[in-house]
């Protein structure tokens, strides 16, 4: 994976930080901060499909346009910072219409959006750290981790794009 692909999972893990559960504790370990136990549950039960894929890749390529003509949404894309809640992050992507409309207009909702982004991230992490060999207390659904190797090739061709800011 490349560095634009690791932007991209440690841009949601910024946004996610402390959500991650380890396996033997499910989704029981709930700290104060980040997702709830529900929100972390909802995004680790994404399903992956290119479908979703391509819909990411759209909004990424919608933000690097949005952030080449409007330099205030870079500076608000570079502020977002976790740990918040999901329905924080949402209220956030909500109260942005510029931002909005990106993700709105490749199909998704802010909601679809962040959850999806959470299931390509864990799963990454998860088929990257198995390749080097590396304990890491992300979890991601085995379907995700089969489709992932699958289509990999396209996944990262896809989601390697630059950083919008």
């Amino acid at each position: 994976m490349e560095i634009k692909t690791f932007a991209l999972v440690f841009t949601l893990l910024l946004l996610t930080a402390g959500t991650y559960a380890h396996e033997e504790d499910s989704f029981e370990a709930a700290g104060s901060l980040g997702w709830t136990i529900a929100e972390k549950k909802s995004g680790h039960d994404q399903l992956l499909a290119m479908t979703r894929i391509r819909q990411l890749a759209a909004i990424n390529e919608g933000l690097n346009a949005l952030a080449a003509r409007d330099a205030s949404a870079c500076n608000w894309m570079n502020q977002i910072t976790g740990p918040e809640t999901l329905a924080k992050q949402i209220n956030a992507f909500d109260a942005n219409p510029a931002v909005k409309g990106v993700i709105e207009g490749a199909g998704m909702s802010v909601r679809e959006y962040l959850l999806t982004l959470h299931a390509v991230s864990e799963t990454a992490i998860v088929v990257h750290a198995a390749e080097q060999k590396i304990s890491v207390s992300v979890i991601a659904l085995p379907t995700n981790v089969a489709f992932y190797r699958q289509h990999r090739t396209e996944i990262e061709r896809l989601l390697d794009g630059p950083h919008p800011c």
